[in-house]
């Protein structure tokens, strides 16, 4: 397994992007996100950026949340939150350069 993980901080701003791949919980991720149900069952909704399934999870009181990506069915990328909007949140998601990893894919 190789992982990586870069944090950002902007005052009280926390952003933090990971970066796991072929790691057991790759595979935990699939089942979940292959269950819809299962899923969203703590307040998740499923998402897809970068044509990569995922769940969003926001918390608009608190300002924070996490997105939970696959890519290329062997990389888990999570982007969490702290202090943010759920378009904030979203917009670094979409800013990680998801077709670039699922290209290192064999």
């Amino acid at each position: 397994a190789a992982s990586a993980t870069r944090d950002y901080l902007q005052g009280e701003r926390l952003r933090s992007v990971r970066i796991l791949a072929d790691a057991p919980a790759v595979q935990a991720a699939l089942q979940v996100l292959g269950s819809p149900a299962f899923a969203t069952v703590d307040g998740a909704r499923a998402v897809r950026i970068g044509g990569q399934p995922g769940l969003q999870k926001y918390d608009a009181v608190r300002r924070s949340g996490r997105i939970t990506l696959v890519v290329a069915q062997r990389t888990l990328v999570t982007v969490e939150g702290v202090d943010v909007t759920a378009e904030q949140l979203l917009a670094l998601a979409e800013s990680v350069g998801l077709a670039g990893l699922a290209r290192l894919s064999p």
